[in-house]
């Protein structure tokens, strides 16, 4: 521990000068309006008791069940720290929507609440009570206003087409339907292979939901094609859109994904190969399985449809009428400046909620598309911080993902090393990583705090 601690020292030398000097951050975090996230859990309140009382009176304790359930995670994303309630981005996203609902008269009595999501995953969705949250993890993905637009007018024909309650009444009548209930009993008298049955019997189930939620969604993109070409947005923001969505999982905000080896190498502590060697191993309980049946099976258990699919049916019903439409109506340099607002919002959010393997990857891809980005060294040094601590109390697994062939090649690595780095080796990671950057972060608010911390680690 002798070389970290005097690496450590020579850190906290170089922060003697300008303790009293605070430079400005690289970026402010939005700070939420407290009023309107209150006004917006009281009304989801009131709309749950009043889909409490009002509930079908067949079947009145599955529905109250559900209910609760649905309308107690809307009160938590409310009263949590996911939805973005800030000025600066809620008055933009509300004259979008203003927008669509101004320019069909179906939408004017609409009580909907739009909101941007501090969520890293790429998805949008509307919940029971009109709440509509725009992932900020699909807002950074879209090219302009026209496809935000589409993805809120799809939203929009969500709620307005009743489908969500028609998918619970669909649920109940199903669970209590007397073939169903039969085949339960059935099953229940079975001493062997109970489990498995059960699982055929769900996954049947399952299969049929995931039927008819692709009908919604085929349904709603015809609705939001309506609501869309109302609007004076170019309607061809559905394809573009949709073809995004189809190879998200391919793509990075960002031009290059971080090179660990080189943002987390050094002269003093050089970077491990053994740390992201592939071990034959690594997939080993993942299964292989290119039967057709296995492809159809996959392929049913789609949240939505084949992007491909829906494209070609946009194709079917859209043709342009010569009509002037534009990519932009509210704000193309508020659109632009908000993606990279809401990034920062992403990673902020991953890391006060120990997702901190998503947290440290977007740092170092900052770093790489942004060399000597400050708010992503003071972010990469805490979430080392953060993982030295719970990787002490064993409590690491939770805040790390596991490697999966659905994710990018280099954010394997990098969880590969997270699972195998030593408690010694993060913190000298960590001390090599601060001292690169300790000139240029001498001003940095909260980077000296880390520090400390750094040098306690140490002691």
């Amino acid at each position: 521990m002798t070389y970290n601690r005097y690496l450590i020292l020579l850190i906290g030398l170089l922060f003697t000068s300008a303790c009293m000097s605070q430079a400005s951050p690289e970026y402010l975090l939005q700070k939420d309006d407290a009023g309107l996230r209150q006004k917006y859990l009281t009304e989801t309140a009131s709309k749950a008791k009043s889909a409490l009382s009002n509930a079908d009176k067949h079947y009145s304790d599955d529905y109250k069940k559900i209910y609760k359930e649905e309308y107690g995670q809307i009160e938590e994303f409310w009263s949590g720290t996911r939805a973005i309630t800030t000025a600066a981005a809620n008055n933009y996203l509300q004259a979008v929507v203003q927008k669509i609902i101004s320019s069909n008269p179906d939408l004017k009595s609409t009580d909907v609440r739009v909101v941007f999501s501090r969520d890293w995953w790429p998805n949008a969705s509307c919940m029971a009570d009109g709440s509509i949250a725009i992932n900020a993890g699909l807002y950074i993905f879209l090219r302009n206003e026209a496809e935000l637009a589409f993805v809120i007018s799809h939203e929009l024909a969500h709620y307005y087409l009743h489908h969500h309650e028609k998918e619970i009444k669909a649920y109940v009548e199903k669970i209590n339907d007397k073939e169903y209930q039969k085949k339960l009993r059935q099953i229940s008298r079975h001493g062997y292979s109970v489990n498995q049955q059960l699982d055929d019997l769900l996954k049947t189930m399952v299969f049929d939901s995931r039927r008819h939620g692709r009908d919604n969604e085929a349904e709603a993109d015809e609705y939001a094609l309506r609501f869309m070409k109302n609007t004076g947005y170019d309607c061809n923001a559905i394809k573009t859109c949709l073809q995004t969505l189809d190879d998200i999982d391919d793509t990075t905000y960002f031009n290059s994904p971080p090179v660990i080896q080189k943002e987390l190498g050094f002269s003093s502590y050089p970077f491990k190969e053994s740390w992201i060697t592939k071990q034959s191993s690594i997939f080993s309980q993942i299964k292989e399985d290119d039967s057709p049946e296995s492809k159809k099976e996959s392929d049913s258990l789609k949240t939505h449809p084949d992007c491909e699919k829906r494209i070609l049916l946009f194709e079917a019903h859209w043709k342009d009428d010569g009509e002037k439409r534009t990519s932009f109506l509210v704000n193309e340099e508020k659109f632009n400046e908000l993606k990279r607002q809401l990034f920062y919002e992403i990673m902020e959010e991953c890391y006060h909620e120990d997702e901190l393997s998503r947290n440290l990857y977007y740092g170092l891809a900052l770093l790489e598309n942004e060399p000597g980005n400050r708010f992503a060294v003071y972010s990469v040094v805490r979430c080392f911080n953060r993982l030295w601590y719970l990787q002490k109390n064993h409590e690491l697994k939770q805040a790390i993902e596991k490697e999966d062939r659905s994710f990018r090649p280099q954010y394997n690595l990098l969880l590969r090393m997270l699972d195998r780095l030593r408690l010694d080796e993060i913190v000298s990671l960590n001390s090599a990583f601060a001292a690169r950057y300790a000139q240029k972060m001498k001003t940095y608010p909260g980077f000296a705090a880390e520090l400390d911390t750094l040098y306690n680690i140490n002691k």
